[in-house]
């Protein structure tokens, strides 16, 4: 860990205990109000490594007993009954009244000035302070976040990327569009979009407001659906990506190490280098629109996109980047879109430290490797001799997780820069082996590889898509027979990649034909197979959509375009703070009931300590403002959840004043200590409950 990363931990822990303390000193100063007698205010948990004490002075640890003996001894002595305590852990704080406590009852009668003695207004003003002072903090740090002293930089609510047959393209949504409002509600930056689909009630649609490349707004409705992946409502649009990579000496290393076992063109730029032509036209950062559209031009066309990359040292080299076909839906077949025919498997990238990859102990003893690009064409398990031909990807993830848990390796015959190539021997590497999921025995096998379609041939994968054109038996047994299958004509076009595959296909259908004719090779020689296209299945073929391989411009996660919030107006900057703060509070309560009520949000998004923790060190990475934006947010998600009706929690107090108040007595002692407990093993089941999903998404790959 760096000197840098170290700092941002400590300035977390600091801020997060910072806005404890905050929560803590709202009950103190409420209690002071109201004559309520404090015994100790301490920062931090555990022993106490200084006190002070008003008439005793600084002292080393606590001056509990010291105060209890002087007192003992001369009653009248004018010392302070409050301990001002900083303890070993600084992670929060809390306040000990007399007469109160969180997991007991007290037995009532008291000191004149106990908390027990205080009306039920004033035990009600001193309950409520804590989160009070919460929301006030959040609202301050919200104001100086927006405040031109420093501004908040985050992710553009411009679309980078439309995903096809997703709720946005059916709206009409495009790349370089961007979202101005949601619902009425302005969407200052990306989060603001994923956040106010995700809390929309079930079946429920969004207007959006959005402004297209040449200035013009339109007013858009998008019917959002939960996606498999999230288990939130999403409309399938992700943010723009940057033509300028930021600088990183880290990620650099990593792309360097790491490049070998990638096809090429597949990481065209390097941190700290910028695009700055796309096939010849000159582009700035936030132009990605134009990458985009090039992309499309190019998959249709069948050829790669030029780009003009300027390094760091103001050099220019020339990459080309080949189009890939963007995934539709969430299952792994579904971004196959040629009419239920699908394309071979090829490595598009290898994992370090998987044993079949590149440079690794396998190569260093002479023995073969898959490679970036090499073509999958048949699979044979060891011992079994069993055969796959021409794999797709679920009976490929399927043979492979059923030989690697057998202990078994493998053998594939791969088609190489045009030839024929054997790997025998490949042992498979656990998949998702992290250590809750070897736990439950969530592991499955492979090759450690990822896996793209080979478009640059014209092979058949062995089984086609169900429930598409191409689902019928005539053209399941052509495709299906041996070991070898290639479209070779679509529609009396010759092809000799998909790209064109796919051109043809469009053309025709565009035409208004509904069927179309496809030549197919086999050993057994050329078959014609005719496809009928229903218009369901025009549409899908219409809408094929190529994209530029991610990490071409995107090496570094989250380099996307971004924009900066701030005002040198206070006024408009506290205006923003208490509306923001408003906004996490009311989102906050929103999502508790989309994940209780209206199941529209699932519960295994929920994170807790661990999580939080997690997501901060991330967060105090990228800057300041990110820090005291993950702060202030921290600080109203404490003001909610503290004040929700829960025994031992600040709110399930206030329920039982608010019982006293209306019954003109407290509930019985029996009454509070069993909520109390009760409240006290839900609120332990649920911290469980998080630091799971927590712990999962740490360690579970």
């Amino acid at each position: 860990m760096d000197v840098a990363s170290i700092l941002n931990l400590l300035l977390l822990a600091f801020g997060f205990g910072f806005v404890i303390f905050w929560h803590e000193l709202g009950h103190f100063l409420a209690a002071k109000w109201a004559g309520v007698r404090v015994e100790q205010f301490a920062v931090g948990f555990g022993n106490a490594i200084f006190s002070y004490r008003k008439g005793l002075g600084l002292r080393r640890g606590t001056s509990g007993p010291e105060y209890k003996q002087r007192i003992a001894e001369k009653p009248d002595l004018d010392i302070s009954p409050t301990e001002y305590r900083l303890n070993w852990l600084p992670l929060g704080g809390y306040v000990k009244m007399l007469g109160q406590e969180d997991l007991a009852v007290p037995d009532g009668g008291h000191e004149p000035d106990s908390y027990q003695s205080k009306t039920v207004g004033q035990r009600m003003v001193i309950i409520s302070a804590g989160v009070v002072m919460n929301v006030i903090l959040a609202a301050v740090l919200f104001t100086v976040l927006y405040s031109g002293l420093v501004g908040f930089s985050a992710t553009a609510s411009r679309v980078g990327s439309v995903q096809p047959g997703s709720p946005a393209e059916t709206a009409g949504l495009q790349v370089g569009d961007e979202i101005v409002s949601i619902d009425g509600k302005p969407a200052h930056d990306f989060s603001k979009i994923r956040l106010g689909i995700a809390l929309l009630g079930r079946d429920a649609s969004a207007d959006v407001e959005v402004r297209r490349l040449d200035g013009s707004v339109e007013a858009l409705q998008v019917q959002p659906e939960v996606g498999e992946a999230t288990g939130m409502l999403q409309v399938g649009v992700l943010p723009m990506p940057s033509l300028a990579l930021p600088a990183s000496d880290d990620a650099t290393e990593a792309i360097e190490r790491a490049r070998p076992t990638f096809v090429p063109g597949t990481w065209a730029v390097m941190p700290g280098e910028q695009v700055v032509s796309v096939d010849n036209a000159e582009v700035e950062p936030g132009d990605y629109p134009v990458y985009a559209t090039a992309i499309d031009r190019a998959g249709d066309e069948g050829r790669p996109v030029k780009l003009v990359v300027r390094e760091s040292d103001g050099m220019d080299r020339i990459e080309k980047v080949w189009p890939l076909l963007t995934p539709v839906g969430d299952t792994p077949d579904a971004s196959l879109q040629f009419g239920g025919l699908r394309p071979l498997l090829k490595v598009l990238s290898i994992g370090t430290d998987s044993p079949a990859a590149p440079g690794g102990r396998r190569e260093g003893e002479g023995l073969d490797v898959l490679r970036p690009g090499d073509v999958l064409l048949t699979l044979r398990v060891g011992e079994t001799g069993d055969l796959l031909h021409r794999p797709t990807r679920e009976e490929l993830g399927e043979w492979l997780n059923r030989a690697g848990s057998g202990g078994r390796k493998v053998e594939f015959d791969v088609l190489r820069d045009g030839e024929m190539v054997t790997l025998k021997d490949l042992p498979l590497t656990p998949l998702g082996g992290g250590f809750f999921s070897r736990m439950v025995g969530n592991v499955r096998y492979g090759l450690g590889a990822n896996l793209t379609d080979a478009l640059e041939t014209t092979r058949l994968a062995t089984t086609v898509r169900e429930d598409s054109a191409a689902d019928v038996e005539s053209v399941r047994e052509i495709v299906g027979d041996g070991a070898e299958a290639s479209i070779v004509a679509v529609g009396g076009e010759a092809v000799s990649n998909w790209y064109e595959i796919s051109r043809f296909m469009r053309n025709a259908l565009a035409e208004g034909n509904t069927e179309v004719d496809f030549t197919i090779a086999t050993a057994a020689g050329e078959q014609t197979a005719t496809l009928t296209f229903d218009d369901e299945a025009t549409t899908a073929v219409a809408s094929v959509d190529w994209s530029g391989p991610v990490s071409a411009l995107s090496p570094q996660a989250g380099n996307y375009v971004e924009t900066t919030r701030e005002t040198w107006n206070p006024l408009q900057a506290m205006w923003w703070g208490v509306f923001e703060t408003r906004d996490q509070i009311a989102n906050l309560y929103l999502t508790l009931r989309r994940v209780t009520v209206d199941r529209t949000v699932s519960a295994s998004n929920l994170s807790g300590p661990v999580g939080i923790l997690h997501f901060g060190t991330i967060v105090a990475a990228r800057g300041y403002d990110w820090l005291l934006w993950f702060l202030a947010m921290l600080s109203a998600n404490l003001a909610v959840v503290n004040f929700l009706p829960i025994p031992i929690l600040d709110g399930g107090h206030m329920v039982f004043l608010l019982w006293e108040k209306i019954r003109g007595r407290a509930p019985s002692r029996a009454v509070q200590e069993g909520a109390l407990w009760v409240g006290l093993a839900a609120l332990g089941c649920f911290v469980i409950f998080v630091t799971y999903n927590d712990l999962s998404r740490l360690f579970t790959l």
